[in-house]
């Protein structure tokens, strides 16, 4: 077993190489097998962009095939001169849609807190989303660390957070996040007087 990836992108890349695999299987009558030659890559890159799979999406499918490729010291057809050129082509005849999402600033968690009594009537919903809100601002957190998503595995159990003696600091202790590769760090919190706090 590959322990150089964290387990949730271990498990992204597994999918990835049996999306491919299926597809030679089930589209082409292909039983492949690695290493994938350069031909079978690209009808799977081709497929892919047929399917409307966004660059960065056919992306991450190729560098999960490379990195099989690489961990079995196999021939890499991704890092090809004719795939690279594809892969380039793909991304230039995409549109790219510009990110319209704002960074959330102070002032728009503000802004947030302040319409939270307009979207539930119920006090416990609203001191709720407060302290999500606000916790997600102040210790930089994913939506996957708070919220149940396809990775439970991230999510803050409330046994990895200890409060201060005096009540007005806590401290989060990560056991697994993104890309964590298994290394746990603590982040402090502090409380302050502020209206977003």
């Amino acid at each position: 077993m590959d322990e150089s990836l964290a387990k949730s992108t271990r498990k992204q890349y597994e999918t990835a190489l049996q999306r491919c695999l299926s597809f030679l299987r089930e589209q082409l009558g292909v039983t492949a097998t690695l290493p994938l030659s350069q031909h079978q890559l690209h009808l799977y890159i081709a497929n892919m962009y047929s399917n409307k799979y966004k660059h960065s999406t056919i992306m991450t499918h190729i560098s999960a095939i490379s990195h099989f490729h690489t961990l079995h010291n196999l021939p890499d057809p991704a890092t090809t001169y004719a795939t690279t050129k594809i892969l380039n082509g793909v991304r230039n005849v995409q549109d790219i849609i510009p990110d319209t999402r704002l960074p959330i600033t102070r002032q728009i968690l503000k802004g947030l807190l302040t319409v939270i009594k307009f979207c539930t009537v119920d006090r416990y919903q609203q001191q709720l989303f407060r302290s999500i809100f606000t916790l997600m601002y102040y210790a930089c957190l994913r939506a996957s660390e708070v919220i149940l998503t396809e990775t439970p595995e991230h999510i803050i159990q409330w046994s990895q957070i200890t409060f201060s003696s005096d009540r007005k600091s806590f401290q989060l202790q990560f056991k697994s996040y993104k890309h964590s590769k298994d290394n746990n760090f603590k982040l402090k919190v502090t409380s302050t007087s502020s209206i977003d706090c």
